[in-house]
């Protein structure tokens, strides 16, 4: 099963464009690829699965 930040990288057929780690959760910010000034993927974190504190669940949350 992917993450988010795997599939991007399988998406765009790189290995460490997005940060990746054994554990789920890991992305704390918001990060935008720019793919050639035709797309966008945006990687976003996955606080279900973070260790994210409530308040930081509710910021994000807010931005989505």
């Amino acid at each position: 099963m992917y993450g988010k930040s795997s599939f991007i990288n399988t998406m765009l057929c790189r290995k460490s464009l997005a940060k990746t780690s054994s554990s789920p959760g890991k992305t704390r910010l918001i990060n935008f690829y720019d793919i050639d000034e035709t797309f966008y993927f945006v990687d976003l974190p996955g606080y279900g699965y973070s260790k994210m504190s409530k308040v930081e669940q509710e910021k994000v949350r807010k931005v989505r």
